[in-house]
């Protein structure tokens, strides 16, 4: 069964605009009906994958950011939106699932030689690297795998390969400035296997967020979890 938000997940009256970044090749869109169902009384806008790396220099200038309340940002997305952030809006909340600053942290992240690997791998056999991932994310419900992979299939490699560079190389700064103009909130799984929960604490660190949650049998899928909506 495709995923379905837990009842406290967020406020019953909640009326403004939500805008969701997805992680490296993805689209939160694919699950649309079921976060829109959830949640019949906001506005639930979407960022594509490609969209988004299009616009990473000024996601601050994208209609669906500069008119949401709340931006959910996973993985890549939330490692874009935190270097982004300086430029959003003053009091604009960001939720970081799977938080990013740093993906290649030398101590905490992944090595550049796997991401080199990976994508060497990509432009050879996309989809073998792409169901690799979905692996390695943690239990997804089957359809919920199948339509990531599809879906991710339909990206450009060299989108697959710029989404990776960009995990490999960025770093989003002034990070202990980040949270005094803007509530930012973490949500991590005590599995996750792409971005680990050490590398999270020390994020927490780093950027004093105004909450955390770490779920400790969540996995990088977004879905996974009991976690709560914190605004």
């Amino acid at each position: 069964m495709l995923w379905y938000p837990g009842e406290n997940w967020y406020t019953k009256n909640m009326k403004e605009t939500i805008c969701w970044l997805p992680g490296w090749a993805s689209d939160f869109a694919l699950w649309s009906k079921y976060i829109q169902t959830r949640f019949p009384r906001a506005e639930h806008k979407f960022i594509g994958y490609e969209e988004m790396l299009e616009a990473r220099d000024h996601l601050e200038d994208l209609p669906a950011i500069r008119d949401a309340a709340v931006v959910v940002a996973w993985s890549l997305g939330s490692l874009l939106a935190l270097r982004s952030a300086p430029k959003f809006r003053t009091h604009q909340a960001i939720i970081a699932i799977s938080p990013v600053a740093w993906f290649c942290h030398p101590e905490l992240g992944w090595s550049t030689r796997v991401l080199e690997r990976m994508i060497s791998r990509l432009r050879q056999n996309p989809r073998a690297v792409l169901e690799a991932f979905a692996t390695q994310m943690g239990p997804v419900p089957d359809l919920d795998k199948v339509a990531w992979v599809e879906n991710a299939l339909r990206y450009s490699v060299s989108n697959l390969v710029h989404g990776l560079e960009l995990l490999e190389v960025e770093i989003a700064p002034r990070l202990d400035t980040l949270a005094q103009h803007r509530p930012i909130h973490l949500i991590a799984g005590g599995m996750d296997s792409v971005v680990s929960p050490e590398l999270t604490l020390w994020l927490e660190r780093e950027l004093n967020p105004q909450s955390i949650q770490m779920q400790p049998e969540m996995s990088h899928w977004p879905f996974s979890g009991d976690w709560a909506m914190p605004v």
